[in-house]
Formats: C-alpha cells, structure tokens, sequence
C-alpha cells in the first residue's frame, strides 16, 4: 500500500501543477481578453461619435449650399443680374472650407473603422487560441487520469494478488 500511495502521489501532483498553470494562462488570457473587449468598446464609441459629427456637417453642409444658392439668388435679383464677387467669393470659399471638413472628417471615420475592425480580429483570434489551449489542457487532463485510474487498476490488482 505504500507503494500504491508512491505512485498516487506523483500523478495527483502533475494534474496539480496542471491545473495551476492552465488557472494562471487562462487568468492572463482573460485579463488580455478583457482589456481588448475595453478597447474595441471604446473605439466603437468613437466610430459612433464621429459618424454623427459626420452626419451632422453634412447636413451642415447641404443647409449651407442651399443657403449659398438662395443668397446668389437674391444678390442677382438686387443687381439686375450682376453679383458682387467679394460676396459670392467668400460664400464659396465657406463652402470649400466645409467641403474639406467633411472630408477630414470621412478620413477619421475611415481610419477609426479600420482600426475597429483590426482590433475585432485581434480579439477573435486571441479567442481562438483560448480554446485551443483549453482543448490541449483538457486532453491533457483527460490523459493523466486515464493514466492514474490505470496506475491505480493495477496497483489493485497487485493487492488482490
């Protein structure tokens, strides 16, 4: 029986180690995966934040154009068809400017979309790699029981004998 109890021993410590160290690689894969989550929620914040600013000096930008378009409109009825150029030269040039602000502001919606998506792909491939190590864990476990229900068979055996 002390030889049983030898044997037992060994293989209790293993699935012991075992279980530690598959505890301390899922809390730091948790921990990894918690802090990506956090990422990608924030930036998906933003994307939203800024596709309504987007939206917002679009819709800007049309009232503007309209506004511009009336204006024009007004100025060649008081003139008789001629405009004053200093007027409709800075009405065009706060249209331009609007113009390359929504542009910008596409360029950022862009930029942050991508990155969203590449922070997505990160997070589903740290995912992944969880469940293969929690696959490869767990046949490993699988493995060391089969083997202490195999050591404790025959050691069974030995003592009917």
């Amino acid at each position: 029986t002390a030889h049983a109890a030898a044997d037992v021993a060994p293989a209790e410590t293993l699935a012991g180690a075992a279980a530690v160290q598959h505890s301390k690689e899922g809390g730091v894969m948790l921990e990894r995966l918690l802090a990506e989550k956090e990422r990608a929620t924030r930036a998906e914040t933003t994307l939203q934040l800024k596709s309504a600013e987007v939206a917002t000096l679009t819709e800007q930008r049309s009232k503007d154009a309209a506004q511009i378009a009336i204006l024009e409109e007004k100025l060649q009825q008081q003139h008789g068809g001629t405009a004053d150029s200093a007027q409709v030269t800075q009405l065009q040039s706060q249209l331009s400017l609007r113009e390359r602000e929504l542009q910008v502001h596409n360029w950022r919606s862009k930029a942050e979309s991508s990155s969203l998506l590449a922070q997505e792909t990160l997070m589903a491939s740290c995912f992944h790699d969880l469940g293969l190590r929690y696959h490869k864990l767990q046949m490993q476990h699988d493995v060391l029981l089969r083997q202490l229900q195999h050591k404790d068979g025959r050691s069974e055996d030995a003592e009917a004998k």
